[in-house]
């Protein structure tokens, strides 16, 4: 028997294939140049990986090629009426996969980045302005192509403003990372399948970890006791200690967080056969979040990154922050849900666990971790960090990895599998900086078990009309926390009580209501530990005032009140709802995550007036888009949550 650390995932993965695709974003013409990629030693990576193995370290799937280029001295580029255009093309020779690291990155507003195959099936973009950060790096998600067209546009006005400077290429060399990867008896057993409905809820919480742009692991978003969506990714500390693999997290590998990359719901969206996910994962880098190692310990192999802004900032609703149990006793029945070998996120189900030692070195203690052998699916290449679920949903441990035979090739082996227990990582070793309770209960009420929590719950929850009478209306924030205290902001409104808790009583107040539309609107902020905290995107809550006249629709919206979009999340159709100016026409567009355009239409108007139209979702995915408005002065967006 060895003892393997099993580490490994995927991040995303665009599959456009787009017949009307012309090989370009924006139809350029001029010949763009041909950037060849030095090739990799396979049989040197190979034996480099043969020995990461008998190390426990996470699995790589890309090697490393160092790239200076820049827009200055490389590519092409072409006018635009509205713009300039850069682009290059990087070819790898027989390459899996591709993506770079931006060791100098910065975006002007209106900028667009784009990374695409010549053929369209393989694209990531738009990369804009929100994709800056402190650092001024970027780490691109991987794509399985052997060579990649970079394309910038930057406005007139803005070709001065904007930096430029690709440090690294990632060259994919092996088939051990990607959609469809996984063994054989894990094909069946994706997320999505009815026999896993019951973790459904779960699967929203989990993520895959792009460790050092060219390694993979999965984690877990938690919950904690404040219950205000403070992102805190838990996964395995030997996904993070990997350059020494000592133990012990030294700052080059602190600053290594850097460059990891997190992805959320990359699942199959059907269940046999399995598909990939094209459209309602979310990809974030380590250095637009300011992601910060906040604790870890070796005995339990538990790591705690937190992505450091507010989770309303990626504005991304359909994510669940998982619920935890430290009672320490072991559930009749668990669940691992995971990303073996970086394949789209499957569900692995086994029985009563028992308290175990991790066999290997240099992680692991008495009883430090749960070991289950699973009944239905088993752990792999990416599995790494995956959170173990309890009967209820709540988290117990992170797995460290598996103890397999050497005879027997690892897909026909049904291993002994442990993952670090998170009732012994609560205190850990004793201080902050190796303990959970820190952070999941900063509030230091001492729960044994805490719920989960769907970024959408911060929604305010209240009749969508009222009647213009002299009446009283009751509006609920639903989550509720230890230490909270709940801070209601009206418009039109008299707040008659309840300020300061999560339900507020409040009746129309005839000397406020807003005009245009005879419409009120509620929002609040939450003070947890003297620390105010406002869940910005989509809870501020429009109420009609039946007075007669034009009556405005719910709207679960958080903006400036020249652009509304109702009601959000939508079902199968959204009013759209914006304010004109002195302009003859507005363009109005709807475009996916993955930067696809679906809906694009111009309106035409006379003066400055508020204008609306209806707009069919029907055939759109669930998930999430952005409205674009653009009149003559103005340009408004708004994120569309659409869930059927």
């Amino acid at each position: 028997m060895i003892a393997s650390l099993l580490t490994n995932a995927q991040i995303v993965i665009r599959n456009n294939a787009n017949s009307s695709f012309k090989g370009s974003i924006r139809g350029t013409k001029k010949e763009v140049p041909i950037i060849t990629l030095p090739t990799v030693d396979r049989k040197k990576l190979k034996e480099e990986d043969d020995k990461d193995a008998k190390q426990g370290l996470p699995p790589r799937f890309a090697a490393i090629v160092d790239l200076n280029l820049n827009t200055e001295k490389s590519g092409v580029w072409e006018d635009f009426e509205d713009g300039q255009v850069w682009k290059a093309k990087i070819v790898s020779d027989k390459a899996v996969s591709l993506h770079f690291l931006f060791d100098s990155f910065r975006l002007p507003d209106g900028s667009e980045l784009y990374l695409y195959s010549e053929d369209g099936k393989r694209i990531a973009g738009p990369i804009t302005s929100k994709q800056n950060s402190e650092k001024e790096s970027y780490l691109t998600p991987p794509l399985l192509t052997d060579h990649l067209i970079i394309e910038l546009f930057v406005k007139n006005t803005d070709k001065s403003k904007f930096k430029i400077k690709i440090g690294k290429a990632f060259v994919g060399y092996q088939l051990q990372a990607g959609y469809g990867q996984s063994c054989p008896v894990n094909s069946d057993n994706n997320v999505v399948c009815p026999q896993y409905a019951q973790s459904a809820d779960e699967a929203e919480a989990v993520n895959l970890v792009l460790v050092g742009g060219n390694r993979w692991c999965s984690g877990c978003l938690m919950n904690n006791t404040c219950q205000n969506y403070r992102p805190l990714i838990l996964t395995a500390m030997h996904c993070v200690d990997y350059l020494n693999s000592d133990g012990t997290i030294s700052q080059n590998e602190r600053d290594n967080i850097a460059n990891f990359g997190f992805m959320f719901r990359y699942w199959s969206p059907t269940c046999n056969p399995p598909q990939d996910n094209t459209s309602s994962y979310l990809y974030i880098t380590s250095s637009e979040a300011n992601a910060i190692l906040r604790a870890s310990w070796s005995v339990s192999d538990f790591a705690l990154i937190e992505l450091n802004r507010e989770w309303a900032y990626f504005g991304y609703d359909d994510i669940r922050f998982a619920g935890w149990s430290r009672t320490g006793v072991a559930p009749t029945n668990v669940t691992g849900i995971h990303h073996p070998n970086g394949d789209v996120m499957k569900v692995a189900v086994g029985n009563m666990p028992s308290t175990a030692q991790w066999p290997g070195q240099p992680y692991g203690g008495t009883n430090s971790h749960w070991q289950l052998t699973f009944t239905d699916g088993i752990t792999e290449g990416g599995s790494s960090g995956s959170p173990l679920f309890d009967t209820d949903g709540r988290v117990i441990g992170q797995l460290t990895g598996v103890t397999q035979s050497p005879t027997v090739p690892s897909c026909d082996q049904t291993p002994p599998t442990y993952y670090g227990r998170f009732a012994l990582s609560w205190n850990g070793g004793g201080s902050s900086d190796s303990r959970l309770r820190d952070w999941l209960d900063p509030t230091n009420s001492g729960p044994i078990v805490l719920n989960s929590l769907r970024h959408s719950d911060k929604y305010i929850q209240g009749p969508a009309n009222v009647a213009c009478g002299d009446l009283n209306s009751q509006y609920t924030y639903t989550v509720g926390a230890p230490g909270q205290n709940v801070i209601w902001e009206v418009g039109g409104f008299i707040i008659v009580g309840g300020q300061g808790t999560n339900t507020v009583t409040v009746k129309r107040d005839p000397a406020g209501s807003q005009n245009p539309g005879n419409y009120g609107y509620l929002q609040y902020k939450i003070n947890c530990l003297n620390t105010l905290f406002t869940p910005v995107g989509y809870i501020q809550k429009i109420v009609g005032f039946n007075c007669g006249g034009r009556m405005a629709a719910n709207s679960d919206e958080s903006s400036e009140d020249i652009l509304i979009v109702y009601p959000n999340p939508a079902l199968n159709t959204a009013k759209i709802r914006w304010k004109t100016d002195s302009g003859d026409h507005s363009e109005v567009n709807i475009v996916s995550l993955s930067g696809k355009n679906l809906f694009k239409h111009s309106f035409s108007h006379k003066r400055q007036e508020w204008y609306e139209t209806d707009v069919d979702l029907s055939e759109y995915l669930s998930g999430g888009y952005l409205v674009e408005i653009t009149t003559a002065k103005n340009k408004m967006s708004k994120r569309l949550i659409i869930n059927h």
